[in-house]
């Protein structure tokens, strides 16, 4: 299982402070982390979990106090719509490590 930001929703819907001395970022979207988990893994799963924004249209979305009523009717359900959109900011992979790679033949290998 691995966590990651997720860059879409990070970058697009949040205000972040610039990194700090020494600090690297290095955030990905869901198509990056899928290509980059499936050279050595076999991707289960991924989703995205935890919906937050603090800027855009996306403030009000995630807004709390506007998505009380609405909380009321339908319960969790409303925050697992916004996970299942992509919109969590965090990626979340299940994945399982496939076997050992045998490296391709090369024509030294064949003399």
């Amino acid at each position: 299982m691995l966590a990651t930001q997720n860059r879409t929703v990070v970058e697009r819907y949040n205000t972040v402070s610039p990194p700090a001395d020494g600090q690297l970022r290095r955030w990905v979207n869901e198509a990056e982390l899928r290509n980059l988990l499936q050279v050595d893994f076999d991707v289960l799963k991924l989703f995205s979990v935890t919906p937050r924004a603090n800027r855009g249209l996306m403030r009000i979305v995630n807004s709390y106090k506007l998505n009380l009523p609405i909380r009321a009717v339908i319960g969790e359900r409303l925050e697992h719509m916004k996970e299942r959109m992509g919109l969590g900011w965090t990626l979340m992979a299940l994945a399982r490590l496939r076997g050992p790679r045998t490296p391709p033949k090369t024509s030294l290998d064949l003399e």
